[in-house]
């Protein structure tokens, strides 16, 4: 790995519209060089549920790879406007995206989690506290 590189890790949809505007958030905000983005249709409400046993130790296997690898310090879970995989509300991905960081916690991740939401424009990235 390069040295003094950073990285953040973000779980994102699989959506290519929101994937430049994740990066290019977590880059600007938080002043990485990288970011490892692992990819899921509907990512916030996969986490938020919790129930698909084998995709969650996927993405919890990866999450590690990037934090233990990588030294990612952030995980972003990203949800945005128009998603196939999750077509709900604003206020809904906000619903999930709350639940999927309690889960994240609950499974013994002890980093620090941002969520965002990635607007119509799917340019402009809201941090949701």
């Amino acid at each position: 790995m390069e040295e003094n590189k950073t990285f953040a890790c973000a779980i994102n949809c699989m959506d290519g519209r929101v994937q430049d505007a994740v990066k290019n958030y977590i880059i600007a905000n938080y002043h990485v060089n990288y970011v490892d983005m692992i990819t899921e249709a509907g990512a916030d409400k996969l986490l938020a549920d919790n129930s698909n046993i084998p995709i969650m130790e996927n993405v919890m296997k990866r999450v590690e790879i990037s934090f233990h690898h990588h030294g990612s310090k952030i995980l972003a879970i990203a949800c945005h406007f128009g998603c196939a995989g999750n077509p709900v509300s604003k206020e809904e991905h906000v619903v999930h995206l709350r639940q999927a960081k309690k889960n994240m916690e609950a499974a013994g991740f002890n980093g620090t989690v941002v969520l965002l939401w990635v607007a119509e424009d799917f340019k402009t990235v809201e941090k949701i506290d």
